[in-house]
């Protein structure tokens, strides 16, 4: 069974307006993630808000992605690992955000990716986030 949200219709709830999606999970998303983790964030005011960017953030967990929006003025499109889509609601909510997925190897292709999502952008302070990895990780 792929897809049980899109099929019950919740994408209309926001019209398919990532805009208007991005709106909601500021006012649902962050509170709950910003009680769950209690950050600060630096640098944000260096952050264009006239135009799109691409921001290298390295992260350790599965809280960063929302810590990232949270800061982050504007829409926000991740990178994700590819496997992820194919959980099932997850993969959806993924989707519906505008994460792009990618897969470890594919670094030349997914900033391409990452580059043109954020230069075409309708949103003027939109930043594609890519996930860089510490020599630690590889």
């Amino acid at each position: 069974m792929s897809a049980p949200l899109t099929r019950l219709g919740v994408p209309k709830l926001w019209h398919e307006d990532r805009a208007r999606l991005w709106r909601f999970a500021r006012r649902t998303v962050v509170p709950v993630t910003l009680r769950l983790a209690p950050s600060a964030a630096y640098g944000v005011d260096r952050i264009p808000r006239d135009r799109g960017c691409v921001l290298a953030a390295n992260h350790f967990s599965g809280i960063d992605h929302p810590l990232i929006g949270a800061f982050v003025p504007g829409m926000t499109y991740f990178l994700a690992k590819s496997e992820l889509f194919e959980i099932p609601v997850l993969g959806e909510a993924l989707a519906w955000m505008g994460v792009i997925a990618t897969r470890f190897g594919a670094h030349a292709s997914t900033c391409g990716t990452a580059t043109s999502s954020a230069s075409t952008s309708k949103e003027p302070a939109s930043g594609s986030v890519i996930r860089a990895r510490s020599r630690r990780e590889a």
